[in-house]
């Protein structure tokens, strides 16, 4: 099957990637959060849990990947174990706030207004904006003004999907809650390109 090729052009500076690492001072002080954490012995974690190579199922049907990884490194430390709840991410700051999860460890970009909500780790990835378009249409995308005219698929609510309606006009963006349903439209050519990550890409071009 025909796949995409990632475009080794930036269309976007680096951003830094952070956790989400509890929830609003207003609501309740970081140390009550870990009381009841070590009280009920699980840490519960949002992460999209199809997102890799960060958290993904693998061929055993288990997540796995970075942050899976740090999830169950933190439970660990903190002595409790790593309950993960996969989330998708136009829903994952809302049940941040809604108590249903502990904490975040997933893709999240720093921004000075999340920055007065949230308490953020030291960044684990920095990164940025990558282009994937179908094999045979290399060349196609080089700058932003090319998705011009182009049907762009970008995850619901994420940075991308602000970016690119605020710096590219006459572009149709195409809007996914999932990514396996995105990237299964770009394979059968019902978009032209998507936005994400470029560690992300660089792991979906290379398994493909």
């Amino acid at each position: 099957m025909m796949f995409a090729k990632v475009r080794r052009q930036w269309l976007l500076g680096v951003v830094g990637v952070a956790l989400a690492a509890g929830l609003t001072t207003q609501t309740y002080a970081a140390d009550n959060l870990l009381q009841q954490v070590k009280q009920r012995g699980t840490l519960i974690v949002g992460l999209e849990g199809t997102y890799p190579p960060f958290s993904f199922q693998g061929e055993d049907g288990k997540l796995t990947g970075f942050e899976v990884d740090f999830a169950n490194a933190l439970a660990e430390h903190l002595g409790v174990k790593a309950k993960l709840n996969p989330t998708k991410w136009d829903g994952m700051l809302a049940s941040l706030d809604s108590k249903r999860i502990d904490v975040v460890i997933n893709q999240v970009t720093l921004s000075d207004e999340r920055k007065k909500k949230y308490d953020f780790s030291t960044p684990y990835t920095v990164s940025g904006i990558q282009a994937l378009v179908k094999k045979g249409n290399e060349g196609t995308i080089t700058k932003p003004e090319d998705l011009k005219g182009k049907k762009v698929g970008v995850g619901l609510g994420t940075n991308y999907e602000q970016w690119l309606r605020e710096n590219v006009q006459g572009v149709d963006v195409r809007t996914y809650d999932d990514d396996p349903t995105k990237y299964q439209d770009l394979r059968v050519g019902r978009i032209n390109a998507i936005l994400v990550d470029r560690l992300a890409a660089l792991d979906l071009v290379k398994k493909t």
